[in-house]
């Protein structure tokens, strides 16, 4: 598990921590991040559980959103 991208999430900075899907033209695969732990920004505090019981499809989508851009930019 490594760094992966920081976002805001309303007014709180996040750490997303996993590892990165790549990209495989060939078969038509967009890439993506799979996450493994998220942490208020420079902290050691995980709020994972806390964000899979309040909305995971909603932050999910906004990190890969937040990847594409990132690697696409």
């Amino acid at each position: 598990m490594s760094y992966v991208l920081s976002l805001y999430v309303g007014d709180t900075y996040l750490d997303v921590h996993g590892s990165i899907d790549k990209d495989e033209p060939s078969v038509g695969h967009i890439g993506g991040v799979d996450i493994e732990d998220v942490f208020i920004a420079d902290t050691d505090t995980s709020v994972l559980e806390m964000i899979y019981s309040l909305g995971w499809d909603k932050f999910n989508d906004s990190v890969q959103a937040a990847y594409q851009q990132k690697d696409h930019a």
